[in-house]
């Protein structure tokens, strides 16, 4: 359908994000989706930083009307409470049904994350796209975008037609993922592809910690390449890796290898099992290596910001894999041992920052920083503190519009300890980005040592102003060392659980 068409196809879009992390405190409510991003109707196309970009752009040149519903996002942390989510889920639902009795859609574009949960249901996404297919009819094709971090079911495979998901971690590919797949839509509307396609995934028994996941060195970036290579056989639409959000304890997890053909079912399950046998034979390299903070201390001492600053991931404590970022472990080691380094690290903590506030520019103040919230891994830190500035918040971050965690970090103060720079805000910061710090007048690139808080992503934004990078030996909600942490409903087999696994399927 071209631009001048007198009757453009219609493309229902809206979705629900959130991803779970089933180690931190604490649930999901309504209040957390409407702080981080809710819109209804026509700003539902104009979502910032999200899939929705790239497919508004490809459906506007291909004269494809989309009709809005509802799109919200908040995150990642503890399961979704299950009431915010069915009043959510109701109201996305009332408005399609508006639409369609309005006039009837063409195709349902569903923007997702993949890996949400409630307090009572492990799989609201599948639920929801079944819904979803209950108002728009049989016959009308569903596409979905997802998270490279998706849990993946058979009840969302069943449900829908076409399936993309981001290529890259870091994710670079968002506004592309969207793009792609309303290039596939289109030519399914216009008669250029089938009508309807097929979708069927291969679930692998393994999970791995995010650090694995990077697909600009990792082990991932081949396999990327493969599915790339597989992709261009005739009949195959979209080929997705989905390397499982890791801290979710719920039943079948796994990473999956997913196909969506013309509507060759026979072929979408050889090629997913292809890409799955070649997924599973590299999970060895799967495994992260850690470095001991007093390690990366040395370093940073040595290099005093020589050729850029040592920077040093907590990845345990990511805010964007659904920690609190309220951990101190290398501000510990620094207290500990007197360390003069020149050192900027995050630390959430809303009790810290009211002190600091109270007290004003220019105060020394004792408090007990950070350890408030996820007090299973961490206990609050004793440190003497000059207050160095304050923001009582609401301001706009012009720095951060990738920010998945909310560009408004609340009320903040810069600290002083020893010679380290604390950011202590009263939300969580996206651990991954600059801007939070650049928000605040301070730039990593003037210190000695950063530390970032993120399961790998980080580097997309620090490795190019860093002299090293390094992943700290830590430990928290994100722990890399799975086998440490207190999985109770996962289903078994399971590698890393489970090393001696003979068949995979």
């Amino acid at each position: 359908m071209t631009e001048s068409s007198q009757h453009p196809h219609r493309v229902l879009v809206g979705g629900i994000r959130h991803e779970l992390n089933s180690f931190v405190p604490g649930t999901v409510g309504m209040d957390v989706f409407s702080r981080v991003m809710l819109k209804e109707g026509p700003p539902v196309i104009e979502e910032p930083a999200s899939s929705m970009i790239g497919a508004v752009e490809v459906a506007r040149r291909r004269g494809i009307e989309l009709v809005p519903t509802l799109t919200t996002h908040a995150g990642a942390g503890g399961p979704v409470e299950d009431e915010a989510y069915t009043e959510l889920a109701e109201r996305l639902l009332e408005l399609a049904a508006a639409q369609v009795a309005r006039r009837p859609v063409d195709a349902v574009y569903l923007h997702l994350h993949g890996a949400m949960a409630t307090t009572r249901r492990d799989d609201p996404e599948g639920e929801l796209i079944e819904q979803v297919r209950a108002v728009v009819g049989p016959e009308v094709p569903i596409a979905i975008s997802l998270d490279l971090h998706a849990h993946f079911t058979d009840r969302m495979a069943q449900a829908t037609d076409l399936v993309v998901g981001f290529r890259t971690c870091p994710h670079t590919d968002v506004v592309e993922t969207g793009a792609r797949l309303m290039e596939y839509l289109g030519d399914m509307l216009d008669g250029t592809r089938g009508p309807r396609a097929t979708t069927v995934q291969r679930k692998i028994p393994l999970i791995a910690s995010a650090e694995a996941h990077d697909t600009t060195f990792g082990p991932l970036t081949a396999m990327q390449a493969r599915a790339r290579e597989l992709e261009q056989t005739p009949g195959v639409l979209a080929i997705s890796i989905f390397a499982t959000q890791p801290w979710m304890d719920v039943p079948d997890i796994g990473w999956s290898a997913v196909v969506s053909t013309d509507g060759d079912v026979e072929l979408a399950q050889q090629t997913a099992d292809t890409l799955a046998r070649e997924l599973w034979e590299r999970r060895e390299m799967y495994d992260v290596v850690k470095t001991p903070i007093s390690v990366v201390l040395a370093e940073a001492r040595l290099r005093n910001g020589e050729g850029g600053p040592v920077v040093a991931s907590d990845g345990p404590d990511s805010p964007t894999a659904g920690a609190a970022g309220d951990g101190t472990a290398m501000l510990a080691e620094i207290v500990r041992t007197g360390d003069d380094v020149r050192a900027l690290m995050l630390v959430t903590d809303p009790v810290s920052v009211d002190a600091a506030i109270a007290a004003g520019p220019g105060a020394t103040i004792d408090i007990e920083l950070g350890g408030r919230i996820t007090s299973e891994f961490y206990a609050p830190l004793p440190v003497t503190a000059e207050v160095l500035s304050i923001s009582t918040g609401g301001e706009a971050n012009e720095f951060d519009k990738g920010a998945s965690a909310p560009l408004d970090l609340g009320k903040t103060a810069v600290l002083r300890i020893l010679n380290t720079t604390v950011l202590v805000t009263e939300f969580k910061a996206d651990g991954r980005k600059l801007g939070p710090y650049l928000q605040h007048g301070l730039d990593p690139r003037d210190f000695a040592l950063v530390q970032v808080k993120s399961a790998g992503a980080y580097r997309a934004e620090f490795e190019p102003i860093a002299s090293v990078v390094y992943d700290l030996d830590t430990r928290g909600p994100c722990d890399s060392e799975l086998t440490r942490m207190p999985y109770r409903r996962i289903t078994r087999p399971l590698w890393p659980f489970d090393r001696d696994i003979a068949q995979p399927w």
